[in-house]
């Protein structure tokens, strides 16, 4: 289903830097460049800040699975995000919360480190201007931040959903907890697509499509369980 540049290998796992990535960079160009080409250099540190930080992110889920000797088939960096695709489920509940916690808490720690740098190297300042070697510092912990954090929203397919999935997995069926987690990722979805619209936040309203249509997959699949991911 997943095709583009195959970028490396981690613990046996290829790399893929999947073809919708060409789609977020041609939205960060157009939407920029109405303010001139002085506006590109901002386009492409975000492009840079966007893809560092979905790296990151997927590397601390797939650094996770492998401490717990889980290998995966492949790691998958998308326009929209990126997953990783691990061999087999893990054996308990504690090890899928922390392989899912992982990817947030990695980018959560970046955008601390860089705050405390950007405090250290630049403390009396707010960086304006794109052309200040701390910019990209600056857009990549902004970026960081708001990927961790949104990650941590509770719906199916975000890294939220599937820990409150697994937690309420200790109190009910795996079923019904799949079921709550889906409608939540629905609802989720659906409020940051209007949301975009409202706002004209073109790339908010794709995002908010995106994971109202992997929840409501999620939740066909459910009610016919012999129909495939």
């Amino acid at each position: 289903m997943f095709g583009g540049l195959r970028l490396g290998v981690y613990a046996g796992a290829p790399i893929i830097l999947d073809w919708s990535v060409a789609i977020l960079a041609a939205f960060l160009v157009l939407s920029n460049i109405a303010a001139g080409m002085s506006a590109l250099p901002f386009a492409l540190i975000t492009l840079i800040s966007i893809l560092l930080a979905i790296f990151i992110h997927e590397m601390g889920h797939a650094a996770t699975a492998a401490a717990f000797r889980i290998p995966n088939r492949r790691i998958v960096i998308t326009g929209f995000g990126g997953f990783i695709e691990p061999a087999w489920k893990p054996a308990y509940r504690s090890q899928d919360i922390l392989i899912s916690a992982a990817g947030p808490a990695a980018n959560l720690g970046c955008a601390a480190i860089g705050w405390v740098l950007l405090r250290a190297l630049s403390p009396a300042t707010t960086l304006e201007g794109f052309d200040d070697p701390l910019s990209f510092l600056e857009r990549f912990m902004q970026v960081s931040l708001a990927l961790g954090a949104f990650n941590l929203l509770p719906g199916f397919p975000l890294d939220g959903g599937h820990i409150l999935r697994v937690a309420l997995g200790y109190r009910v069926q795996e079923s019904k907890a799949a079921k709550i987690t889906a409608w939540l990722g629905l609802i989720i979805g659906a409020y940051l697509g209007l949301a975009g619209v409202a706002t004209q936040a073109l790339w908010a309203t794709g995002i908010g499509l995106y994971i109202a249509s992997a929840a409501l997959e999620e939740l066909r699949r459910l009610r016919n369980p012999t129909r495939k991911r």
